[in-house]
């Protein structure tokens, strides 16, 4: 019990940053709400399948802009998954914002972790049922 008072006291003497907190975790859930259900309509039904043809497109471009987007992209990513554990003791989409994050950083087996959750039922009903309200074909899974 302490440590929540402790929490809320070091909150209450930093109104601004409390502040700026609250802004994103609100942000955070206006764009989990608005901005993910799009992501997921304007995905190809193959993009597990043919995942990373975003950045086979992306190789094919200057190198210079190529390594801007992907710095960008991946200090977004890693912004994302910091917010995202301050939004699990707050008031916020924590785990969803992680999620977000993970999926913006380039890493290692990254495909795999992806596909991962996605052959979770629970995920894929969620994702083809939005697909299929919107006249998109579902997903097509990997193996």
């Amino acid at each position: 019990m302490h440590i929540f008072l402790s929490i809320i006291k070091w909150f209450e003497s930093h109104l601004i940053i409390s502040v700026i907190i609250s802004v994103l975790s609100f942000l955070t859930f206006l764009g989990t709400i608005f901005i993910m259900p799009i992501i997921v309509v304007i995905l190809p039904s193959n993009y597990f399948i043919e995942y990373g043809h975003a950045h086979n497109y992306l190789f094919k471009k200057h190198p210079i802009l190529r390594y801007i987007v992907l710095i960008i992209k991946n200090v977004f990513g890693i912004l994302f998954v910091l917010l995202g554990i301050i939004l699990l003791f707050l008031p916020g989409q924590g785990i969803l914002t992680i999620f977000v994050g993970i999926l913006l950083i380039d890493f290692p087996k990254k495909k795999v972790l992806i596909i991962y959750f996605v052959k979770k039922e629970k995920i894929r009903k969620a994702i083809n049922q939005l697909r299929i309200k919107f006249n998109k074909p579902e997903f097509i899974i990997p193996e």
